[in-house]
């Protein structure tokens, strides 16, 4: 009798808060195939480095210029003090959440399978250095729908 060979699935590993550690894990699971984009920045003025990974085809690249690169690049305050840069007090993430990220889906994930998953989906995620706790960004591509209009 034949066994079929099965792809091992992505481990359940959580993410370290070191962002070039969890990027590494990212690139070893995903990061060989073309379509999937990692860019890495800094938010706004300031020191702290973060990274947005995505899939071409899947994401709306549009909405990912216009509403999360802008938004956390051009548009971050220069004024955030780097000394509130303590994501275990959830102080950087909550101001990302009510201040940085304009966009209606958002969810917090911490291993690397969530993170996976939703990339897979079409979805964005935002891994900020110094946080174990990456955001998942409802970034779907839409399909253009056509209107018949009956007159």
């Amino acid at each position: 009798m034949e066994k079929k060979q099965e792809t091992a699935p992505v481990q359940e590993t959580d993410f370290t808060g070191i962002l070039t550690t969890d990027l590494e894990l990212v690139r070893r699971e995903i990061g060989h195939n073309s379509d999937v984009n990692i860019r890495e920045f800094k938010l706004g003025y300031t020191e702290i480095r973060a990274a947005i990974i995505f899939i071409s085809g899947l994401s709306d690249k549009e909405l990912i210029d216009s509403y999360i690169l802008k938004s956390l690049m051009l548009n971050f305050p220069a004024g955030y003090s780097p000394g509130h840069h303590s994501m275990g007090n959830s102080t950087l993430k909550e101001f990302m959440i009510t201040h940085v990220l304009t966009i209606s889906e958002l969810k917090e994930v911490s291993t690397l399978n969530e993170l996976i998953t939703g990339v897979l989906k079409g979805k964005t995620a935002l891994l900020i250095d110094g946080s174990p706790i990456s955001f998942i960004l409802g970034t779907i591509k839409e399909k253009q729908r056509q209107s018949l209009f009956l007159f």
